[in-house]
């Protein structure tokens, strides 16, 4: 997997929930430190982005995706790119916030 700062591209038209976006507590530990729920931005979790393909016989999933990650209020300023194949899992380690993901680079067959 490779992994790019901010991405100088504006747009990215492919909108995918794909498999699993959640963020998890960076352990059970931590529980005793926090009582309550932390504030955005205050606790490490981690983001996993599951790219599971799936298709009618003869449709290639592609080489390779793109993954936008971005943090939505803008607060954080997290603006993160990676690329992974088709059927790989995309983790980040990132501030718990709530986070847009945009895919691109799947084939028109796959995206409606």
């Amino acid at each position: 997997m490779k992994q790019t700062g901010p991405s100088q591209h504006n747009s990215f038209p492919k909108l995918i929930a794909v498999g699993i976006l959640g963020t998890l507590l960076s352990g059970v530990g931590a529980c005793a430190d926090h009582p309550t729920l932390p504030f955005p931005g205050e606790e490490q979790g981690f983001l996993a982005i599951l790219l599971n393909y799936t298709s009618l016989a003869g449709v290639s999933p592609g080489q390779d995706y793109s993954v936008r990650v971005r943090e939505v209020s803008g607060t954080l300023e997290i603006d993160r790119t990676a690329t992974a194949a088709p059927g790989d899992t995309v983790v980040m380690s990132l501030p718990v916030a709530t986070y847009r993901v945009d895919l691109e680079g799947v084939p028109e067959s796959c995206s409606n």
